[in-house]
């Protein structure tokens, strides 16, 4: 029998002897067409005898076989056997050999598709989408709406009891503030500002932190020198750790002035506030003689002879 060509077109006779298998067109059934090359002989190795039925396949004459129409059908028992695609012919006995069945283009169309996987969508082919069918026109937002409001209005309520959480105030800690407060609008408060300042400058915080007390309750706090209770004494200042009620009655007359209350300047004593102040400074430093430079830092920082410069 025959079989077919493995590869199509199959037309190079050097490859192997016998008929060859010739597709004229792509999809056209295959045809046959005969060698023109003198049969080749099998070399067999000299430790590998040969089997008989090659040699006598090698020296049979070759078969020229015709063109045929149709599906190829099994081929008669006594025609010679000859080889097809290079393969070795094999020698059937006649009551061995199996019935061929017709084999058409269609059958073969259908084994390469069942052993060649192929990819259902084309990379050329293109991809079609299906549109959506559009909304109602009748259906609208205000009736979807209406539906829903029905719906919730239908619901049963369910009343929920949510009790309150007690609510614990935690103390809040606040930084402490980097900025100056702002300054007092009380004239006199000013006025003894300055003094603190001018006693600061002069680096006697003791001084800084009588006079507050001096001048608002009368009063002369512990911690200064000898030297400063000394002169406050000489001065008519204080007597003890009080004020004398002749200072007493200055300090409050100038108080007087400055807030506007008062313009009877006759009750200030003789001198000017730049000059009460200068001298109260240096005896509470234990310095009497440094009256005139406190005078003029007083009035560098706004201290005038009958007020505050900034009021004047």
């Amino acid at each position: 029998m025959v079989g077919l060509a493995a590869e199509f077109p199959n037309d190079n006779p050097a490859l192997h002897r016998g008929i060859i298998w010739v597709c004229l067109e792509p999809v056209a059934a295959p045809t046959v067409d005969a060698c023109t090359l003198q049969p080749s002989t099998v070399e067999v190795p000299p430790e590998v005898e040969a089997p008989s039925v090659t040699n006598s396949v090698a020296e049979a004459p070759l078969a020229r076989a015709t063109p045929l129409e149709g599906p190829v059908t099994a081929v008669d028992d006594d025609a010679p056997v000859a080889r097809i695609s290079g393969i070795l012919p094999i020698a059937l006995d006649s009551e061995a050999r199996p019935e061929r069945e017709e084999i058409g283009l269609e059958d073969m169309v259908i084994a390469l598709q069942a052993q060649a996987p192929f990819d259902d969508l084309s990379d050329d082919e293109p991809i079609v989408v299906e549109e959506l069918e559009p909304f109602d026109d009748d259906v609208s937002v205000e009736a979807v709406n209406d539906v829903v409001t029905t719906l919730v209005a239908a619901a049963p309520a369910v009343a929920v009891n949510v009790e309150p959480e007690p609510v614990v105030s935690e103390p809040v800690m606040s930084a402490p503030s980097t900025t100056l407060p702002p300054p007092p609008e009380d004239p006199f408060t000013i006025f003894v500002s300055t003094l603190v300042d001018v006693a600061l400058h002069e680096n006697a915080a003791h001084v800084a932190a009588a006079l507050p007390g001096l001048l608002g309750a009368g009063i002369l706090p512990h911690g200064l020198g000898p030297e400063a209770t000394q002169a406050l004494r000489e001065g008519g200042i204080v007597e003890g750790l009080e004020a004398t009620p002749g200072f007493a009655a200055t300090t409050t007359a100038w108080s007087a002035i400055l807030r506007g209350t008062s313009d009877d300047f006759s009750a200030c004593g003789s001198g000017m506030l730049d000059e009460w102040a200068a001298e109260l400074l240096a005896r509470l430093l234990g310095a009497p003689s440094r009256v005139p430079g406190l005078r003029r830092e007083l009035r560098a920082r706004g201290v005038a002879a009958f007020g505050l410069a900034y009021a004047a």
